[in-house]
């Protein structure tokens, strides 16, 4: 199921490595080498997630927090599923992240194969 999902990030300039790094609060953490100087870390950010989440740079658009940390960014055209696969495969702190996946998703409901899934997998790494 494809549709415009928006994520909060909470993004880390400066780091010692790319990446999504577990949550922050209600949000994504992300970490990025980039210093955030003339835009330059609001770019890493779109291209780290463009791989990611395997999609075209051109279908993230950053909505709010350009300037700041705290950000909320669209994707259009996203595969939902693909993305609760990439956050499950953070593994930090499981059952809170869980719970802030299902409240990232703002503009298209879960489908029920997708929260069946999501179930699955939940049961799996609980298993652990």
């Amino acid at each position: 199921a494809s549709g415009s999902v928006r994520l909060k990030l909470h993004v880390r300039p400066g780091a010692k490595r790319n990446g999504v790094s577990g949550v922050f609060g209600d949000a994504l953490k992300v970490e990025l080498q980039t210093p955030p100087v003339d835009g330059k870390a609001n770019s890493a950010l779109i291209k780290l997630l463009a791989k990611w989440l395997d999609i075209t740079k051109s279908n993230i658009t950053i909505i709010s927090g350009e300037s700041c940390r705290d950000k909320v960014v669209e994707l259009k055209d996203t595969n939902i599923e693909n993305i609760i696969t990439k956050t499950l495969s953070i593994k930090k702190p499981f059952l809170f992240l869980l719970y802030s996946i299902i409240r990232l998703i703002y503009f298209r409901p879960f489908s029920l194969n997708t929260l069946l899934k999501f179930s699955i997998e939940l049961k799996s790494l609980k298993s652990r």
